[in-house]
């Protein structure tokens, strides 16, 4: 999970591709997987090991975009 969201967030900061879709796979990946993604609000300690500080602020923010249902636009 940590790779995929790595990856990702990578092909986003190298211009690879549009933040919108970041955002679509991030929260559909987060759906589908919450349970080796995260446990009791927080990332699961392989997630917070293998990604960087901001890698993980980025991925919050999605997951709170998700949450209150607002339009995608973040900055990193």
């Amino acid at each position: 999970m940590a790779a995929s969201n790595n990856e990702l967030i990578d092909n986003y900061w190298r211009d690879e591709h549009k933040e919108s879709y970041m955002i679509e796979l991030t929260q559909k990946l987060y759906e589908i997987n919450e349970a080796k993604m995260g446990k009791d609000g927080q990332f699961i300690a392989n997630i917070r090991q293998q990604c960087d500080k901001e890698r993980l602020d980025v991925l919050s923010c999605i997951l709170k975009l998700k949450e209150e249902n607002k339009k995608p636009s973040i900055s990193v």
